[in-house]
């Protein structure tokens, strides 16, 4: 069996052919012949064979269905016959004889219902009243302000008792705990909590000052049984970071959309000085790749594992004492095992000390007024800054009183905004994340590691180099929201009561 559907719809022919024992017509979405109106049923009525006849019948429609007019119930279909449901007219027609393929010629003719012979008559019905409960003293009014006044009296018990852990939906942070049971702590009456009262603990340093910031409790929220509120998703930096906002329209100094580090992060960026200028350049920039500002002639090429004695990297550097950053590298504990301030052969065990020229110059006077009197000290001291000073430092040997070494200027931290530590980095060879760092030949070139580097660990486990386990790729693993500033130590709060059994806390001056 087939039905030959033709809808005439939008001033549209769109004719397709639907097979089966029956077809279903209504508004549900498996409808057979679907027809969107809110006078058409959800299972309106349907059409079947009958010992080679095609039967119409109504599935209890409250519009009802009318064939040539007359409402019906079930009817045999002929050749011309006009189905009226709702504002849609469906005439039928065979392509063969009346047992053939029946067509069906669809089209909208408007109004919510049949024709006006044929509109329904249903009795009105209250439904309030026909669902309302009957008994005089067992009713809905009684029922709401039994349970009402049965709440509030619970309600008042509990606050009464001061069991205020009944209403929090989850225990509090560890940070907070020791005023858990105190909500107005951070809670203004009627208002919830306040970004104010959280500012009278935390400074609530700012944001980057041109961006858009938010409250604390958009970012920070209490009560998720967290060990610490610090602990942001990637999705609540994503929620600004997907389209970056700043305030009266100014143009953002950082990428304007990131969302995922795998996916759209872009490469690292240094701020690159030009006169008195800043300027933010990313790594795959050449100009970024020669920009370090360091006056110390030294390259990492010289002093490597090929260099003339060989040296590797942890000769010279060593994390500092929170494992975060290298520490400096400095002359006494680094450099003067291999560079001996030498001035004189025939002192064979005197050396400069490693200070500014003019302490060299009353060193050198001692040394010879005691040792070699008459010794031209200008003269040697010339020579020393010359051949000696001049091999790593920048110097202007034609200031007077004497000669002028260039500051060195190195960066101590090159990325600023990130939170990069080298300690959980330790396993690693420091020429895996550093790989060009054997060859540089130039004092000024940066060393850092590109995004590429990073992105070898910190991706998704299938398609790491670790295949069993992945570093973190949140936001937080490498950035902090909040800029660092100094905070008052003397807080707001002090412990009163005994010195055993439960203390509380009150806000005050300490005693």
């Amino acid at each position: 069996m087939s039905y030959l559907l033709l809808p005439h719809l939008n001033d549209r022919l769109e004719p397709r052919e639907e097979s089966g024992p029956r077809l279903i017509i209504g508004r549900w979405p498996q409808s057979n012949l679907r027809l969107e109106h809110d006078a058409v049923a959800i299972e309106h009525a349907v059409i079947e064979q009958e010992d080679r006849r095609y039967v119409l019948t109504d599935r209890g429609s409250v519009t009802g269905t009318y064939v040539n007019g007359k409402r019906i119930e079930k009817v045999q279909l002929a050749a011309g016959d006009e189905i009226t449901i709702g504002p849609y007219v469906i005439k039928a027609e065979f392509l063969q004889e009346s047992a053939g393929p029946l067509v069906l010629n669809i089209r909208q003719i408007g109004g919510s219902a049949g024709p006006k012979q044929s509109a329904v008559e249903s009795q009105k019905t209250d439904y309030a009243a026909a669902h309302e409960l009957s008994r005089p003293f067992l009713n809905k009014t009684v029922l709401t302000w039994s349970f009402t006044m049965a709440g509030l009296v619970v309600v008042a018990g509990i606050l009464f008792a001061g069991a205020t852990r009944a209403f929090q939906p989850g225990v509090l942070s560890d940070a907070h705990s020791f005023f858990s049971h105190e909500c107005f702590r951070c809670h203004v009456p009627w208002h919830g909590p306040s970004a104010k009262t959280c500012q009278e603990c935390h400074a609530g340093p700012p944001h980057h000052e041109g961006q858009a910031t938010s409250s604390c409790l958009s970012c920070h929220a209490e009560h998720r049984s967290k060990e610490s509120l610090a602990e942001v998703a990637k999705q609540q930096c994503v929620t600004c970071h997907a389209d970056l906002t700043t305030k009266q329209a100014k143009p953002s100094r950082f990428e304007k959309k990131v969302t995922d580090f795998t996916r759209d992060h872009p490469e690292f960026a240094i701020a690159v000085k030009t006169g008195a200028d800043e300027k933010r350049l990313r790594l795959i920039d050449q100009a970024a790749r020669r920009a370090d500002p360091t006056r110390i002639k030294f390259n990492h090429q010289a002093h490597g594992p090929n260099g003339a004695v060989p040296v590797a990297c942890a000769d010279c550097h060593l994390p500092d004492i929170d494992g975060k950053s290298m520490a400096p590298v400095k002359y006494e504990t680094r450099c003067k095992e291999c560079h001996e301030l030498d001035f004189d052969a025939k002192l064979p065990n005197r050396r400069a000390p490693h200070m500014q020229p003019e302490f060299i110059h009353n060193y050198l006077i001692g040394v010879y007024s005691e040792l070699r009197p008459g010794q031209n000290v200008r003269e040697v001291e010339a020579g020393l800054f010359k051949d000696v000073c001049t091999k790593c430092h920048e110097m202007n040997l034609d200031s007077r009183p004497f000669p002028a070494v260039e500051k060195p200027a190195i960066p101590a931290v090159w990325l600023p905004h990130a939170r990069f530590a080298h300690k959980p980095h330790r396993m690693l060879r420091c020429v895996a994340c550093h790989p060009a760092a054997a060859e540089s030949a130039q004092a000024s070139d940066v060393l850092l590691p590109s995004i590429n580097v990073c992105l070898n660990c910190h991706r998704k486990a299938e398609s790491s180099i670790f295949k069993d386990a992945n570093a973190g790729t949140d936001c937080v693993v490498c950035h902090t929201y909040h800029k660092a500033k100094d905070t008052k130590w003397d807080g707001p709060f002090l412990f009163k009561g005994p010195a055993t059994g439960p203390q509380g806390l009150v806000k005050g001056q300490n005693p």
